[in-house]
């Protein structure tokens, strides 16, 4: 059987979860430790694992052939553009790539 798959590896993180790529753990509720309640504590405690993210991270681990794409070839004719999406998906962004898309 052969499966196809797309993933882009620089795309935001799920909230409250990990990439299917990371093994899930569970996160001790820090609060019960005497620690501070600040926003990450909030955060570490609401993720919880399920079936589903255990269940997709040991199917990506099935998959024995990787192929890393490197190079964008969405945007090759016109590789300014390509530049100026790259540097904001990565939040690299300049002043000069707001102005540009605000014409």
């Amino acid at each position: 059987m052969s499966l196809d798959t797309a993933r882009d590896f620089n795309q935001l993180r799920p909230c409250f979860e990990n990439f299917i790529f990371e093994a899930p753990q569970l996160v001790p509720d820090r609060n019960k430790q005497g620690e501070h309640h600040d926003l990450e504590n909030r955060i570490s405690r609401a993720r919880t694992v399920s079936a589903e993210q255990i269940t997709g991270f040991h199917l990506w681990r099935t998959f024995e052939i990787v192929v890393k794409l490197a190079k964008n070839m969405r945007h090759a004719k016109d590789p300014a553009y390509g530049s100026l999406f790259s540097r904001l998906r990565l939040d690299n962004q300049t002043w000069n790539d707001f102005e540009t898309l605000n014409t």
